[in-house]
């Protein structure tokens, strides 16, 4: 488990971490989101060790970081949003010379990590003549030498072609089984896409933890469902009223052929929507469009950061 208490960080008197805490268990794969600035990286560089807090603890599986700094860095895997590399190396005279480094050198889990990260065809080149997504994995397999038991990483796919990002996304999903993941992103349907619990950051505190469909149905008790009509917006009141489901219709607009489109607010959008349907249908209205809109990431991303 890898935990964080009271972390706090000023740099010329801005707070930029104001008394952050969370924990995150075996297994779990994290997304950790904020807006620019919001204090994602100057955490993560914490939790690595490579900045020191002016207060606060991290502790990995029970044990403080700072007394105990060279036993638990060697079970960290670290993928900064810079991913520095030697870009005079072969790909793999890098991940050599970065496992000696680690006094983890063995040439078949360095094979196998390079097979694992699809660098195969690419082992014998210098890195500075690799696409963006090819660095990326280099940089991704150099995490994974020497089988760390926590992997850190800032904005993963930043830079990344759609093609790129699913198979990083991939990659990350498939290695997670018996590790400890946090990763930063702006991108939100990736953390939706792999990650099992989120963080949301916003002006150096964390304004929500947890997995995200809980937190959503948390945060947004109420639904909204769409309707594009041509009922007469009195009568039509007066039948959404008999809904005990509804709470608050709101109409938004009407074209030239005298269709209204509403945004109804409701607790449950599948029996509304049903509601709705029969009305229509009993007094034999023009029916054009109804649907329910989900409240996502997205929308809970939003509401904590405005």
């Amino acid at each position: 488990m890898l935990k964080a208490t009271g972390l706090t960080k000023t740099y010329d008197n801005v707070k930029a971490l104001d008394d952050v805490s969370f924990e995150i268990k075996q297994g779990d794969i994290t997304g950790f989101l904020g807006p620019n600035g919001a204090g994602k990286t100057t955490t993560l560089r914490i939790l690595t060790g490579y900045m020191i807090p002016d207060s606060g603890e991290i502790t990995y599986n029970d044990k403080s970081l700072e007394p105990n700094s060279k036993e638990i860095l060697g079970s960290i895997g670290y993928l900064p949003e810079e991913n520095p590399l030697y870009g005079n190396l072969r790909v793999d005279e890098f991940l050599t010379y970065t496992a000696k480094i680690k006094n983890a050198y063995d040439l078949k889990e360095l094979k196998e990590i390079a097979d694992k990260c699809g660098l195969e065809s690419v082992m014998t080149k210098t890195i500075d003549t690799l696409s963006k997504g090819f660095k990326q994995r280099v940089g991704f397999a150099k995490t994974l030498i020497g089988n760390p038991k926590f992997l850190i990483m800032d904005e993963p796919t930043e830079g990344l072609d759609p093609n790129q990002k699913e198979e990083i996304l991939k990659l990350i999903k498939e290695i997670a089984k018996d590790k400890t993941i946090i990763f930063s992103s702006h991108v939100l349907s990736e953390v939706r896409q792999i990650a099992n619990n989120v963080i949301i950051i916003n002006r150096g505190k964390i304004v929500a933890q947890g997995n995200s469909d809980k937190l959503i149905l948390k945060h947004f008790k109420n639904s909204l469902v769409t309707l594009r009509t041509d009922a007469p917006i009195t009568k039509l009141n007066q039948e959404l009223k008999k809904v005990k489901t509804v709470f608050a219709v709101d109409r938004k607009s009407k074209d030239r052929a005298k269709f209204s489109e509403y945004a109804i607010t409701c607790s449950n959008p599948e029996e509304t929507s049903l509601e709705i349907f029969k009305a229509i249908s009993k007094n034999r209205w023009h029916l054009i469009e109804l649907h329910s809109q989900s409240q996502g990431l997205e929308e809970l991303f939003k509401e904590l950061t405005k």
